[in-house]
């Protein structure tokens, strides 16, 4: 009986040391991960009718470094059908020791992998009690990699998903809270087919956000927000960047926008790259005297070390110097030819003869005449040589 009312009157005071920690202004809470490892996120599924099932993986190419991909499987249903999968950070947040907070700010970047559609539901989740909430904040259709954020996100904000606590409590003292992501794809009442989509995170990041009297309460410290007070909470508008450019990489860095032009260059000599609609495009353009020069090039460098001191042995150079002296020939015929199916023929053959090259040189490496690393950078060479030769026009 005496323990019991320690622990009662010892809650009490953290309650009250709570509440006075709620009246001095405090910074954010902030939960992130820039690489979604799944071992730092407790999972949970909640289906409804048939629903389905999900897997992750890790995601090399993030935005940057590493991030997380996750797969949904909607089973076939004749009828409606959901799956949600909750993931919450581990290390839940405590109201009774840390204090209340009126809102949550979320943000994500998301692209799909696979599957088409809308892709999957996405948003911020709380778990509070055993019981889970989520707030949709869209889908996930975009092939490219994509911002989704919420602001001033409160109680009402969330719906409640399964557990017997139907309403989040965010005041000083209320139960643990777990913060989290989820996705979810489901089924209309006509029902469907099985369908899969997977869906890559990165940068996610939520902040608990404090009650505010004045604008100068939200300042996040972050150059590319804007903040505002209305009615006790705190709104954040990122600064939008995009230029409506889709071959443009769009971010604010400082407080000032930046436009980055894709990269679209493939390192090889015989092709036009740009960039249409967000895609790059590498149109081979050669002609006869280019790709003959270009061979030529490659014979002088076989006349002397070609790979700084390094000089493969001659059985090799000239196993490979004939190769492409009869292969620059067939591509001077080419070019004096008047008949399509002449220039046709003779353009194959130079691209055999190359082809060939490439052969005797990996040959040549396993027999140990020449080094891997020259091996690699005489390679290149003959590969750039073939598709250029590819792109000399088969006609007069």
């Amino acid at each position: 009986m005496v323990a019991s009312a320690r622990m009662g009157r010892l809650r009490l005071l953290l309650v009250v040391l709570g509440a006075l920690a709620a009246g001095a202004a405090r910074a954010d809470v902030v939960f992130s991960d820039g690489e979604l490892a799944v071992a730092n996120f407790l999972t949970a599924e909640i289906d409804a009718n048939e629903g389905g099932s999900f897997s992750t993986a890790p995601e090399l190419n993030g935005n940057p470094g590493g991030a997380l991909l996750v797969q949904t499987i909607l089973a076939a249903s004749t009828g409606s059908s959901q799956v949600i999968v909750a993931f919450f950070k581990r290390g839940a947040y405590d109201p009774m020791l840390d204090g209340g907070f009126a809102s949550i700010d979320y943000d994500e970047d998301h692209k799909l992998i696979a599957g088409g559609g809308g892709g999957q539901a996405t948003g911020v989740a709380l778990r509070q009690n055993g019981s889970t909430f989520i707030v949709n904040l869209g889908t996930t259709p975009e092939r490219d990699w994509t911002h989704t954020s919420g602001t001033g996100l409160t109680v009402e904000s969330f719906e409640h998903v399964s557990g017997p606590q139907q309403v989040l409590n965010f005041s000083t003292g209320a139960p643990r809270i777990e913060v989290g992501f989820f996705r979810a794809v489901s089924h209309p009442a006509s029902g469907g087919g099985e369908g899969s989509q997977t869906v890559a995170i990165d940068n996610w990041r939520v902040a608990l956000v404090q009650a505010c009297t004045g604008d100068t309460d939200c300042d996040d410290g972050d150059q590319c927000t804007t903040e505002a007070c209305s009615g006790g909470l705190c709104r954040r508008d990122r600064l939008i960047c995009n230029d409506g450019d889709p071959c443009t990489t769009d971010a604010c860095s400082l407080g000032a926008c930046t436009n980055v032009p894709l990269q679209c260059d493939d390192e090889a000599s015989c092709t036009h790259d740009v960039c249409v609609a967000g895609s790059c495009q590498h149109d081979l353009s050669a002609d006869a005297t280019e790709v003959q020069s270009r061979i030529g090039t490659f014979l002088s460098l076989l006349e002397r070390p070609p790979c700084s001191v390094e000089t493969p042995q001659l059985k090799l150079v000239r196993k490979l110097g004939k190769k492409l002296r009869r292969a620059r020939n067939k591509i001077g015929q080419a070019d004096a030819a008047l008949a399509i199916p002449r220039i046709t023929r003779l353009l194959d053959r130079a691209g055999l003869l190359l082809v060939g090259a490439r052969d005797a040189l990996a040959k040549g490496e396993t027999a140990g005449l020449v080094s891997p690393a020259c091996a690699s950078d005489l390679a290149a060479f003959l590969d750039d040589l073939h598709l250029c030769v590819q792109g000399v026009p088969r006609r007069p």
